[in-house]
């Protein structure tokens, strides 16, 4: 049962150039702390914009954590990961709620880097 400091890079379906980053501590390929960081990459009317984020757990399973984004922002945001070890290909979804409108988006892990290597 070893710890890993890595970064988690994920790719939007739909829309290739806006990514999402995560630096976490896996522990046996899971989730092994309550909160992580990191910054999603969207495309706004005036181009790709990055944006940091804290994600917290949302409950005590370590799979749907609640994003963060600061500055005042209202939106809820949820990242949800499957209940298994993090592995390339793996799909993740975010579900953005903005002034009571539901939008989804996949994204796929492309990378998974040791930070400590």
């Amino acid at each position: 049962m070893s710890k890993q400091a890595v970064q988690i890079d994920l790719v939007h379906l739909a829309e290739k150039r806006e990514t999402l980053r995560i630096v976490a501590i896996l522990k046996d390929g899971r989730f092994h702390l309550s909160e992580m960081y990191g910054h999603v990459r969207d495309w706004t009317e005036n181009g790709l914009e990055i944006f940091p984020f804290i994600l917290t757990d949302e409950g005590t399973d370590r799979m749907k954590y609640v994003a963060e984004w600061g500055y005042g922002d209202k939106s809820h945001v949820t990242i949800n990961f499957a209940p298994r070890p993090l592995e390339i290909g793996q799909e993740v979804i975010r579900t953005d709620i903005v002034d009571g409108k539901t939008e989804t988006y996949a994204y796929q892990i492309v990378d998974i880097t040791s930070l400590l290597d």
